[in-house]
């Protein structure tokens, strides 16, 4: 019995569940397909949101390179403002440079015009030029030969003042102070001796000179002939102690009464002769001494060779 009613019952609800699903399944429908509507606007909305968000990140980025590039624009707006500036002001002195050149050129046209002709100015300040070149040269010329005058005459002078001065000395029996020499041979008999200097070494007639040995006088001579390299004086009588003898390499050198320092190395010029002194005794210690001299304090005795 309870098949029956179970069957009848599956039945029943089988056709209730058709008659359910009959009745639902448009509703059924329409709400999935408002599900799959919905979740097809919310990808969308989504999508649009990302793509504002990027587009709004791209505007602030926009934005950022525009104010950039718009600061940089006033920058260079403000700079080229500034050059041209610059520029106009360095027109305007270019400009006030033009006019003062061209009222200077102007002024030297003028003053040109009053010269002449400028050809023939040039002409004869290139000829003046010359002249004034060769009169230079001539002048250098003129002081180079005053130069070569100046010189010959200074070396024409020497040679006069040594003349006179060896004309004084040879006149007055002097000779220089420094003047050495040695004897080379002695005629005891005939009481002269044979000196080893002549001419050359400025030997001269009437000198007198002092005969040493080891530092002392020993005596003296008289020079009375002179040759080119040798000379022969006499041996002035008392002047070498008894018992001594002037012997050959006996040293000779000037005595004081012949010292050429003594003269005046400048002759006397024939206009204003010297004025004669007046005459005095010799010292009898000195048998050199001439008339009118007064002895003189013996000089150094170690006179170089």
């Amino acid at each position: 019995m309870w098949k029956p009613l179970s069957i009848v019952s599956g039945i029943a609800l089988l056709a209730a569940g058709g008659i359910s699903y009959v009745m639902v399944r448009p509703a059924y429908v329409s709400e999935r397909l408002q599900a799959q509507y919905a979740e097809k606007n919310l990808k969308s909305a989504q999508k649009l949101e990302a793509d504002a968000k990027a587009a709004e990140k791209k505007a602030e980025a926009d934005l950022k390179t525009y104010q950039a590039t718009l600061t940089k624009a006033q920058s260079d707006k403000a700079a080229a403002v500034a050059e041209k500036e610059a520029a106009l002001k360095v027109l305007e002195e270019a400009k006030a440079a033009q006019d003062a050149a061209d009222k200077e050129l102007a002024a030297m046209e003028e003053q040109i015009k009053g010269f002449g002709n400028l050809e023939t100015m040039t002409t004869e300040l290139n000829s003046l030029k010359a002249k004034s070149a060769e009169y230079t040269n001539q002048i250098e010329g003129v002081k180079n030969a005053i130069s070569n005058a100046l010189a010959h005459k200074a070396s024409t002078d020497k040679l006069i003042t040594n003349a006179k001065r060896i004309e004084l000395w040879q006149r007055s029996g002097s000779m220089p102070d420094n003047f050495t020499s040695r004897v080379t041979a002695v005629n005891q008999e005939w009481g002269f001796v044979t000196l080893a200097a002549g001419n050359g070494s400025s030997v001269v007639n009437q000198a007198k000179l002092d005969v040493t040995r080891g530092g002392s006088v020993i005596g003296r001579v008289v020079v009375t002939h002179v040759n080119p390299t040798n000379s022969v004086a006499e041996i002035v009588p008392g002047t070498v102690a008894p018992g001594d003898a002037i012997l050959p390499g006996d040293r000779v050198s000037v005595s004081d009464a012949s010292r050429g320092s003594r003269r005046n190395v400048e002759a006397p010029a024939p206009s204003a002769p010297a004025a004669p002194k007046p005459s005095a005794p010799a010292a009898p210690s000195d048998p050199f001494a001439t008339p009118g001299e007064t002895p003189a304090a013996p000089a150094d005795a170690t006179t170089p060779e």
